[in-house]
């Protein structure tokens, strides 16, 4: 996952998916890829990303209102953590989460997780463990959360 920079404008500083965007008019779905390069630094084949659905919303802040529709998708990443490069004027950490952590976190009664992740200063990336809470994540519906968690679960039980 991410952690959103401190000046973005929507939901800054949280932690969120791992690349996240949108569309641009003409865009279509593959096109979406280039999110990942930008935010991450990888350009998988779309046909290499695992479809979890669309989930619609509505997130609300301070002077916002943003209706989105999601188009969520799995991407496996083989590489170590520390190889991804971000895009800093985006995101300022990368945050590895178990599976089974954020599930509690998010979805039933656990205060706090552990964490591990790395910070981007000036192209340096520092290593880091934390524990987070869920007033650090974007303030996603729970039926966003069940939708992506319950998708991930699915797609390695068939493995």
């Amino acid at each position: 996952m991410q952690r959103r920079h401190p000046n973005k404008d929507l939901f800054p500083g949280l932690i969120d998916i791992s690349a996240a965007g949108h569309m641009l008019a003409g865009e279509s779905m593959h096109d979406g890829v280039r999110e990942l390069e930008e935010e991450v630094g990888i350009a998988p084949p779309f046909e290499q990303l695992v479809s979890l659905g669309i989930y619609s919303e509505q997130l609300e802040g301070p002077g916002f209102k943003d209706n989105e529709h999601c188009h969520i998708y799995l991407y496996e990443y083989d590489g170590a953590m520390e190889q991804l490069t971000i895009q800093e004027s985006e995101i300022t950490a990368m945050v590895q989460i178990l599976l089974e952590d954020i599930e509690d976190l998010l979805l039933e009664d656990r205060q706090y997780v552990s964490v591990v992740g790395f910070e981007c200063h000036g192209g340096r990336k520092i290593p880091f463990r934390t524990t987070v809470s869920k007033k650090d994540f974007v303030p996603h519906d729970e039926a966003y959360y069940r939708m992506v968690i319950d998708g991930i679960k699915q797609h390695y039980s068939k493995k």
